[in-house]
Formats: C-alpha cells, structure tokens, sequence
C-alpha cells in the first residue's frame, strides 16, 4: 500500500497533468459456480487519476476487498482515433499477495 501511495505520488510529480482529481469506486462482485453462488466481494477503493501533455491517462487506486486490501496503478494510451492501449497492475492481499498485470489492445472500426 505504501509503495501504490508512493508510485502515485511520483507519476502527478514527474508528468505535468491537464487533467486529474481524486475520486472514490465501489464494487460489488456477485460471483457464480454454475447456477449457484459461489461467493460475494466488495471492493472499496480510493484512487487519482491524471492526464499529462501527450493525453496518456494514468491512474493509482487503493483500498478493502472482502478479506483484505487491494491496490491497482494503470494507463490509457490513444494511439490514433481508433487505436488504443490500455495497461494495469492489481494486487490483491488476503491470505497472501495475488497480483496481475494485464495490457488490452483496442481497435474500433
């Protein structure tokens, strides 16, 4: 958590921003097994998002899942009108640390 905290505060710091604030995000995961549910889990997060100059959006979020905490950092980059690229690093402590990095490449016709 206080390396998210940290991270954030380096990315505002390094890239001038045309646009950003704070904002806070609530989710509510309604998970299935087959026709039965498997389990529930909230997430409470609060988060920064920026954009600097070049229009790549950043953002850095943190708070509770059910059972633990969680943290988030990621990017939006607009290649062209119709191309993106969008990037984000989540790790999730319950038991134990669980993280993913997933990148998602975007064209719209």
């Amino acid at each position: 958590m206080k390396t998210l905290i940290a991270s954030v505060v380096f990315l505002v710091a390094c890239n001038p921003a045309t646009a950003s604030g704070p904002y806070v995000e609530y989710t509510h995961d309604f998970q299935m097994q087959g026709r039965y549910k498997d389990k529930i889990v909230h997430h409470g997060r609060v988060g920064y998002q920026f954009e600097n100059t070049a229009g790549t959006k950043f953002y850095g979020e943190a708070g509770y899942i059910t059972g633990g905490e969680a943290a988030e950092l990621g990017y939006t980059i607009e290649v062209t009108e119709k191309l993106s690229v969008k990037g984000y690093w989540e790790g999730i402590r319950t038991k134990g640390l669980s993280h993913k990095l997933e990148t998602a490449i975007k064209y719209n016709f």
